[in-house]
């Protein structure tokens, strides 16, 4: 977890105490903001509770990144081993890209299933109930999205009224609807199936059995000779002095990203041209958006496999 702010920063002789009990940035900073110094060295403390650390780097006068690490074990269904395999990185990576339209009257329900899809990759239309999804469909064309998250009660046009709209379109029968609710009894599940979805899951959402659902119903079409298999361009080749130069920077951004430096967005910025020209599009894609939200722990980790790849 990261917290960051663009406050009046800290000096390193200030960072040195700063986890220590009832200190505060300067003898002034009680009088002019409150507290006791205590929060810090409380939260320090829970976080070791928790086998976890937590961490700050900071400039005097730009503000200060805090860092939490935490060892959490992930509770799954009883489909344990399946939605295990279908949440590693390697399953999921061909969700990445695959675009989603979801049905879903709750804005806080949309704010929700738009993080968790959006965290892997995927592109997410949003349709406040079933007459906007149609009218979605009508205007872009139902092979604008490859997959339909439906909710099921909603005002104006109910999800399985929806669905059997779709399905009726010459061109519905394929794509694949999932249907979500509160209701998750046997007889809830049947109704939806009856109405032409694909699958029926439960509310609140369980991300690592979605994650199942996707992977079942979003599998990689396979190679045909109507459709041949396309092949990423290879990056072009480097010389050896080139190559020094990229490994260079490689290394100058992992150093930044493992302390959690804020430098590391100015940095990338800048040799992000000579990256791409040289390194996978996707690769670079996927660390700028992970920078973008402060995961530097997977920046370092990309960056040290293409590093290694080199």
């Amino acid at each position: 977890f990261t917290v960051r702010d663009s406050g009046i920063g800290m000096d390193q002789q200030q960072l040195a105490k700063l986890f220590q009990p009832f200190q505060q940035g300067d003898s002034s900073t009680t009088r002019r903001y409150g507290g006791t110094g205590l929060g810090l060295s409380i939260c320090k403390h829970l976080v070791e509770l928790m086998q976890g650390s937590i961490e700050v780097s900071s400039q005097f006068g730009q503000g200060s990144l805090f860092t939490v690490k935490l060892p959490f074990t992930l509770v799954l269904s009883a489909h344990s081993h399946d939605a295990t395999v279908c949440s590693s990185t390697h399953a999921l990576a061909h969700l990445s890209g695959r675009r989603v339209l979801v049905v879903e009257d709750n804005p806080a329900n949309c704010a929700i299933i738009r993080a968790i899809l959006e965290r892997i990759g995927m592109v997410i239309t949003i349709a406040e109930h079933g007459q906007a999804a149609l009218e979605k469909i009508e205007t872009s064309g139902l092979e604008s999205w490859d997959l339909i998250l439906m909710d099921i009660q909603m005002p104006k046009l109910d999800g399985l009224q929806t669905t059997q709209r779709i399905r009726t379109r010459a061109d519905g029968a394929k794509i694949p609807i999932i249907g979500l609710s509160a209701n998750a009894r046997a007889e809830d599940t049947a109704g939806s199936l009856a109405a032409g979805m694909n699958a029926h899951l439960a509310k609140p959402i369980d991300p690592p059995r979605l994650f199942q659902e996707l992977a079942q119903w979003l599998t990689p079409p396979a190679a045909s000779d109507d459709h041949p298999a396309t092949e990423t361009p290879p990056p072009a080749l480097l010389s050896p002095e080139e190559r020094t130069i990229l490994a260079e920077q490689l290394d100058a951004l992992h150093r930044l990203a493992t302390i959690c430096d804020t430098e590391l967005e100015d940095q990338f910025k800048a040799c992000r041209p000579q990256l791409e020209s040289a390194l996978p599009a996707e690769d670079i894609a996927a660390i700028a958006h992970l920078i973008e939200r402060y995961r530097f722990n997977e920046v370092a980790a990309k960056l040290e496999r293409l590093r290694g790849d080199l």
